[in-house]
């Protein structure tokens, strides 16, 4: 019996030209197959993860559920609600948090599901549609009323929109979907059949029926590299999305949840090509497959022994069979599986049989061609820099972060020019430094272009806000813990921060932060660390160095620029120079000596002290001696005004004859800071009370502090008040009289 089949695995001697022509006809059935099945795994996958309803709607819903999604989600329509109530920015981190839980809710998992199950049957089904098709008649009915009932309205109505309705509802605009879902459905179910018959033809057709099963198992492996292909494409396009976008994060996320569909049959393709050339080349065991079934009953029937041994066996065949029970659809599909796996087996092994019969006879004419290895060593090497070309070129396509403070990146530095403009203006360079009016940011940590900030009070971080034109940051630091909802304050500050934050914000607005927070743990491990925080950290939070590193990187990309720090400090000093030093930035910083005169911005710039730290609560001594006690050089007006009604000029902190003076120029409700902005930055307003309190204080307005700095006329006021840019230049000093716009601005 072994000689026989083997002489079935090749063809009895033909006449001369005969065999070449047949082996040339099996090639070509070969590579037909090989297409044939790379395009049957892509019809199988597409009809999967597409043409079918139900699996589509599924992997659709989970692309909804994805984190990143939910989260992009709640941000774009976050911002769509604060574009329409600006003063909605206040509670931002809540809207924006809610937002999110909905769009990744399990509860809307039934909902959507089937929403999306019913409309994907719509469009696809032929007998589906008619739902889709009423609603385009509702439509198309709806607006030729129009005419008559609302002719103002039915005006704003493009013209072409019935045509499109008519078209839509005569069922014409559908047609190429449901024949693209049509055709996908047969071409899953016909290809694969085609493709296996080709592969068949070729075995039969062959010469050498035994190096032609092994070919075929190599051509089911090339079909396999062409998904592994796809999928790596799909992968690498997929992570080249910036994570950071609605449109990104969606895409990432469907091919995520639709990858698997191409997944699973380009296993299928590979297993059985192994399959193939294994018991070609007679590598498989030889399975006997009534004796495996004997086996397996004699295991159920069990035999006679202990006991013990007896009682545990029945008591496990009886879980068998009351399973079987309880779950008959569960083990039918068992059943059906195992006896496909066995019945594969039984062909493979007896192939293997013939194989390694013929593989004697061969072994005994010629030495064997070492194909196996030849096909899986090429199928390894194409699979490994299929894998490195899409890997590099999804690193390569990748998006970084965005430019916040934490991750500034320094571009290339340009020239410092001597003659050039100090902040902005050739005028300014030979003034002193209190004799400059600057733009500041009152509260310019509390970014709402930040992840987690209640109440801000500015649109950017602080590089956002010196690339606007910012030269004073106003900021408080806080000590903070990280957590895994954001940063919490350290215990020993919680109380008096709180009741800091309750009276600064209300109630209210405390209690919706601390909630947000109050399932927040410390993580594992997380140090106490200086943030910039506004009050509480749970109110919002950025990490102090992070935030003075990005700061530290535009100073060096903008050398002809002068900044100031004014800190509200909880932080020691001790803790705020060890950050200003780990990033450069005490290297920058000017030290004033009471009683001598500020050098001017050209001198701070050739000197490269371009950096004024100013404290509110402690300065840095003789120890650090950059960190100046802020009210000895600074005096201020008051800020906690209820309407522009109430703004004056009188002092508040810092002496009066303080050779610097801050303008705070801000209304104290938090619950419209957007609107209130734009009330009181207007030139208007601003610029006249900037003006008056010159004349009233006798000084000028060196620090001009708003909130939104981005709404209104701060910069341009800032430009009056040094009498540079345009009208500003011929206008007359704000504090004096004085009309020559070289001189400083001040008495």
């Amino acid at each position: 019996m072994g000689a026989e089949p083997a002489e079935d695995l090749v063809t009895q001697p033909t006449r001369p030209g005969e065999s070449s022509r047949r082996n040339t006809i099996a090639w070509v059935l070969l590579v037909l197959g090989a297409v044939v099945l790379s395009v049957a795994g892509l019809s199988i996958a597409a009809n999967s993860a597409l043409a079918d309803s139900e699996s589509f709607a599924t992997r659709l819903n989970e692309v909804r559920k994805d984190p990143t999604v939910a989260a992009e989600a709640g941000q774009l329509a976050t911002e769509r609600i604060v574009e329409a109530k600006p003063d909605l920015i206040a509670v931002r981190p809540l809207l924006e948090g809610v937002i999110t839980w909905v769009a990744g809710s399990s509860a809307l998992d039934e909902p959507f599901i089937t929403t999306a199950r019913e409309l994907h049957r719509s469009l696809t089904d032929a007998d589906g549609n008619a739902l889709v098709l009423r609603l385009v008649d509702l439509s198309a009915a709806v607006t030729g009323a129009l005419d008559t009932l609302a002719p103002d309205l039915a005006d704003r109505i493009p013209p072409d929109l019935p045509v499109t309705l008519s078209e839509v509802g005569s069922g014409t605009a559908l047609t190429p979907i449901i024949t693209a879902a049509t055709t996908i459905y047969v071409l899953a179910w016909v290809l694969p059949l085609v493709g296996a018959g080709l592969l068949l033809g070729a075995v039969l057709v062959s010469r050498d029926r035994r190096r032609f099963v092994l070919r075929a198992g190599a051509a089911c492996l090339v079909a396999a590299g062409v998904l592994g292909i796809v999928i790596a494409a799909g992968a690498g396009a997929a992570w080249a999305q910036p994570g950071d976008t609605l449109a990104g994060a969606f895409v990432r996320a469907l091919w995520s949840a639709f990858a698997s569909a191409f997944i699973t049959p380009g296993i299928v393709l590979a297993v059985i090509g192994l399959f193939l050339i294994a018991a070609a080349g007679a590598l498989l065991p030889r399975f006997d497959v009534p004796r495996l079934l004997r086996a397996g009953w004699e295991g159920i029937a069990g035999s006679r022994g202990r006991p013990g041994m007896a009682v545990l066996h029945a008591v496990l065949v009886i879980a068998l069979g009351l399973a079987i029970i309880a779950w008959p659809t569960a083990a039918l599909i068992t059943v059906t599986v195992s006896a496909g796996i066995l019945i594969v087996l039984a062909g493979m092994a007896e192939i293997s049989r013939v194989a390694a019969d013929r593989i004697v006879v061969e072994t005994d004419s010629h030495p064997p061609e070492p194909l196996l290895s030849r096909w899986l060593t090429a199928g390894v090497a194409g699979a490994v820099t299929a894998a490195v070309v899409f890997g590099s070129a999804a690193l390569a396509s990748a998006p970084g972060d965005d430019p916040t403070d934490s991750v500034a990146v320094d571009a290339a530095v340009p020239a410092n020019d001597p003659n050039g403009p100090c902040n902005g203006h050739v005028e300014l360079c030979d003034r002193r430094y209190d004799e400059v009016a600057y733009a500041a940011a009152h509260n310019a940590m509390s970014a709402a272009d930040l992840p987690g900030w209640y109440l801000p009070e500015q649109p950017t971080s602080l590089v956002g806000a010196l690339e606007a034109g910012v030269r004073v940051l106003l900021f408080d630091t806080w000590y903070g813990q990280a957590t895994d909802r954001g940063v919490v304050t350290v215990p020993r500050d919680r109380a008096a921060a709180e009741e800091q934050a309750r009276e600064q914000f209300g109630d209210a607005t405390v209690d919706s932060a601390l909630r947000s927070a109050a399932s927040a743990e410390a993580q594992p491990g997380s140090a106490v660390r200086p943030y910039m925080c506004h009050t509480l950290c749970e109110l919002g939070a950025t990490d102090f160095e992070e935030s003075m590193a990005g700061v530290a990187a535009w100073l060096r990309n903008n050398p002809r620029e002068v900044v100031s720090f004014f800190i509200q400090d909880v932080v020691t000093p001790a803790d705020t120079a060890a950050v200003l030093e780990r990033t450069g930035l005490a290297d920058q910083a000017y030290v004033a000596v009471p009683g001598q005169p500020f050098p001017t911005l050209r001198e701070m710039i050739d000197t490269g002290k371009r950096l004024v730290v100013l404290m509110e609560e402690e300065s840095g001594g003789t120890q650090y001696p950059y960190l100046l006690p802020g009210f000895d050089w600074v005096q201020e007006t008051p800020y906690t005004f209820a309407s522009a009604a109430d703004f004056s000029c009188e002092p508040n902190r810092g002496p009066t004859d303080a050779p610097l003076f801050q303008l705070n120029h801000w209304l104290a409700g938090f619950g419209s800071l957007v609107s209130n902005a734009a009330a009181v930055n207007t030139e208007e307003v601003l610029g006249s009370r900037a003006f008056e309190c010159a004349q009233v204080r006798g000084q000028l307005p060196n620090f001009v502090a708003v909130n939104f700095y981005n709404i209104g006329a701060v910069f341009d006021v800032v430009d009056q008040l040094n009498r540079v840019g345009g009208d500003a230049a011929q206008a007359g000093d704000p504090a004096t009289p004085a009309a020559d716009s070289s001189a400083p601005a001040v008495p």
